[in-house]
């Protein structure tokens, strides 16, 4: 993030070397956001080796070039090919990416001139100007960023994907023949492609665990059991089955994936942080027989061990590093701990502002949770304090109409009803409602639950017959979305029963 001024050098030389090439022309794009740039590590290159991912991405630091004809591009490849050290280069005419757009890409060294032996892999990436107007017309850059994370990494090559797609379109519609085609594959990176596919784009998860079985199976007779990638299966299945609810499964697969991974990578390697956030995840939704302190004591071990992890491996003003402190300051409330939560929440909001800037949509969560812990603490103006700044950077990132802007009004409007302040309360539950209703649509869980709070205003203030309406509305969304049997639906049950006998609800 601090070398930028190299690459700037090298396009301005380009500038002046390439005739009909204008400064506009060349420039460096936004930097790839800190968020992105961690999220794109994990996604797409936790299992390549060496580590940690992070060392695998190319396009922290990017430029664009705007060639009006193919002789100014002949021109700028030969620029480049003299003038830059080229770590790889790309000729997307000749081999397009996924989405179909064909460009040169470029990855160039540069050294950084206030650091010795710092040096850093840059991205120029060279457009024709009609086929860049092409893409913008019709939106390839959507279908890419959808289907990238699946496809990504080096282990098939672009023509195997290609076939891979190409026997998708051929069956049309996922049914079982397709599934049985599938799993007559002997090659576990094609079915470790397809089983991420069916679980994290289409969320068939029986499916995507038929698949990983299979997978499994396949990596253990051929490259072994400890081998990052066995240990990359382990995990996904893992996650697969929490979304199952099959939590004490989930929890050995994950703990399986740990085994392997303190064994290829370490005890302390950013992997092994990864897995540990994943278990103390798992323990937290899966429950210790009712015991609800057992559990959080539980996940609370494992977090503070992936947080040792982390800062070792990581530095201290690192995103992972912040979301481990999140992860034990919820840990921590859950306990009682409001003292604890409250110190590693304000920890956590300190590297989100330092890397992320304060007006961010994850540094407005950050203040969010300190609200939370702030407002179960009693410190009802500290909580507002919070929940106030959470909702103007919510509504300068997000806009007015969204559904994170939609919680900021639900928060405070909770506040406001525990204080007393009816009419506000009101008020902002009944704004996070129309965001609700005009976003995610009037018969979501988030429209029923404004409908309750909306409910329960009503009914603190006395009016019994607006209430009821209120909770009849909440009450039939949840009956029919969430079911009658839910915890949710039930709570709304007992608000209806409770306004048609004019009762006051607790």
């Amino acid at each position: 993030y601090q070398i930028k001024q190299a690459l700037r050098d090298l396009l301005d030389a380009m500038v002046d070397k390439v005739k009909g090439l204008d400064y506009v022309d060349a420039k460096i794009v936004e930097l790839k956001p800190r968020d992105r740039a961690n999220e794109k590590a994990r996604e797409e290159y936790l299992t390549r080796t060496p580590g940690p991912p992070e060392t695998w991405l190319y396009d922290i630091l990017r430029s664009s070039v705007t060639c009006k004809t193919m002789k100014q591009m002949e021109s700028v490849n030969k620029f480049l090919t003299k003038k830059a050290h080229i770590v790889q280069a790309k000729n997307r005419f000749v081999a397009p990416a996924y989405s179909g757009y064909r460009d040169l890409l470029y990855h160039v060294y540069l050294d950084w001139p206030y650091k010795e032996n710092v040096h850093f892999v840059a991205e120029i990436q060279v457009h024709h100007k009609d086929v860049l107007n092409l893409e913008k017309l019709f939106g390839l850059q959507n279908h890419y960023k959808y289907f990238r994370p699946i496809f990504a990494g080096g282990d098939r090559t672009v023509v195997e994907t290609m076939r891979d797609l190409e026997m998708i379109q051929k069956n049309g519609k996922i049914e079982e023949p397709l599934i049985e085609k599938i799993l007559e594959s002997e090659d576990p990176d094609q079915l470790y492609m397809f089983a991420k596919l069916f679980y994290l784009k289409l969320e068939n998860f029986d499916v995507a665990l038929q698949i990983y079985s299979r997978v499994l199976a396949l990596q253990e007779a051929t490259i072994g059991e400890i081998h990052p990638k066995t240990s990359a299966t382990y995990q996904d299945v893992g996650l697969v089955q929490a979304k199952k609810g099959d939590y004490d499964n989930a929890l050995r697969s994950l703990q399986k994936c740990l085994e392997i991974q303190e064994q290829v990578f370490g005890p302390y390697s950013p992997e092994v942080a990864i897995t540990r956030s994943h278990l103390g995840h798992t323990i937290v939704e899966r429950g210790d027989d009712g015991d609800e302190l057992m559990e959080h004591r539980g996940a609370l071990q494992q977090y503070r061990k992936a947080l040792v992890i982390r800062e070792k491996c990581l530095g201290e003003d690192h995103l992972d590093v912040a979301g481990s402190y999140q992860n034990i300051g919820e840990s921590l409330c859950k306990l009682g701990d409001f003292q604890g939560a409250l110190a590693a929440y304000r920890e956590s909001l300190s590297i989100l502002e330092s890397l992320l800037g304060e007006n961010h949509a994850d540094v407005a969560s950050g203040h969010s949770l300190l609200g939370d812990v702030l407002y179960q603490q009693g410190d009802f103006q500290g909580a507002m304090e919070e929940y106030s700044i959470s909702l103007a950077i919510r509504e300068e990132v997000f806009g007015k109409t969204h559904t994170a802007t939609a919680d900021s009004h639900t928060e405070i409007g909770r506040l406001l009803a525990e204080v007393q302040d009816y009419d506000e309360a009101e008020s902002r539950h009944r704004k996070a409602l129309r965001i609700r209703e005009t976003v995610v649509g009037k018969e979501s869980p988030e429209a029923a639950e404004s409908h309750w709070w909306v409910g329960y205003v009503l009914n603190q203030k006395g009016d019994f017959e607006g209430a009821l309406e209120a909770h009849k509305m909440g009450y039939a969304i949840r009956a029919k979305v969430l079911t009658k049997r839910h915890p949710d639906t039930k709570m709304s049950l007992r608000s209806v029963r409770a306004n048609e006998n004019q009762q006051k609800e607790p």
